[in-house]
């Protein structure tokens, strides 16, 4: 029996792009079944496969209750796109243990969004500890057309 990784490159990019043209059915990013999320935590392969599809990362999510590491070059995925971002957690975890990963984890992200931000069309974090958001200061950028914090 065939493995599904043993399919060729280009019919996994039509299966990728039936999927991508039914995520307008999902609007909430927070849905573990928003595309090109699912996708992407499968296997790192398919990560690969769409990371040259900048088309699929206009909308980038984190859920911050897991690691954002294997996406955190989303935003250089995107290219020159313009990006919306939403930075949340289903966690419920408030210990110190807990506050502390959030706060390492947004960091990472914010880390990785500065160079892109004059792209982003929205940046909306959903977050359980304030000590987590960003200093308003990344949002001064002459470059930045985000109007509203």
């Amino acid at each position: 029996m065939a493995h599904i990784e043993d399919l060729a490159v280009e019919l996994m990019f039509l299966v990728f792009k039936h999927i991508y043209s039914y995520r307008r059915d999902i609007q909430d990013l927070r849905h573990p079944a928003t595309f090109p999320f699912n996708v992407v935590w499968v296997c790192q392969s398919w990560r690969q496969m769409l990371m040259g599809s900048p088309e699929y990362w206009t909308h980038i999510a984190f859920d911050v209750s897991n690691d954002p590491t294997p996406l955190l070059d989303a935003f250089a995925w995107s290219t020159d796109l313009k990006i919306s971002v939403l930075v949340f957690t289903t966690a419920n975890d408030l210990t110190d243990e807990g506050k502390m990963q959030e706060n390492c984890r947004v960091a990472s992200i914010v880390t990785h969004l500065q160079p892109h931000i004059e792209r982003c069309t929205s940046i909306v974090f959903d977050i359980t500890f304030a000590s987590s958001l960003p200093s308003s200061t990344i949002f001064s950028h002459e470059k930045c057309p985000i109007s509203r914090i």
